[in-house]
């Protein structure tokens, strides 16, 4: 038992000094639900430009970006899998963001570059991932510029760049992917 209790101790350890990847003071998170969100696509821009601007126009606010229900510290998940060179990862924790979300996190790309506007427009859907996926998948070679298949590997996404992993889930728990 009390070599159990060690161990764990030293894991938690660990786990707490490696850096978090992103900084999450002065962050706040705002979640809604409006029913009455049109569904017409040129309506709903209009809808969240608007909601964007009033937001920012607070004195408080440096920055904002919409995401999905997965985030640092929700408890929320969406996870799939990916495929590279028939190597198969499952579980793969997925966050569905804007281009102004690394700003706000203040997370570090390590190689390549973070999303724009232009990658709204390319041939295979662009990812960023974390520096363990990239040594998971690539080892250390070159990530960047990679195509990796997603769960039934039909639909190719295109790394454009690695950030530094990041323990969405506390300071305790590990980084994964």
């Amino acid at each position: 038992v009390i070599f159990a209790v060690f161990t764990m101790l030293v894991r938690y350890y660990q786990n707490y000094k490696k850096p978090m990847g992103f900084d999450y003071e002065n962050v706040w998170v705002v979640g809604y639900n409006n029913s009455f969100i049109p569904h017409n696509s040129d309506s709903l821009t209009l809808y969240y430009e608007t909601l964007r601007q009033i937001i920012k126009a607070m004195p408080q606010v440096k920055e904002i970006s919409f995401s999905d229900e997965n985030f640092p510290f929700s408890r929320n998940t969406n996870t799939r899998g990916i495929e590279y060179n028939k190597k198969q990862i499952g579980d793969i924790n997925w966050f569905i963001v804007e281009d102004s979300y690394k700003d706000v996190l203040n997370m570090q790309v390590l190689e390549g570059r973070w999303f724009n506007k232009t990658d709204v427009v390319a041939k295979n859907r662009p990812v960023v991932i974390n520096s363990d996926l990239k040594e998971e998948l690539f080892g250390n070679g070159q990530a960047v510029g990679k195509l990796i298949g997603d769960n039934d590997n039909k639909n190719k996404l295109k790394v454009i760049g690695v950030v530094q992993s990041n323990k969405t889930q506390g300071d305790y728990r590990p980084a994964g992917f």
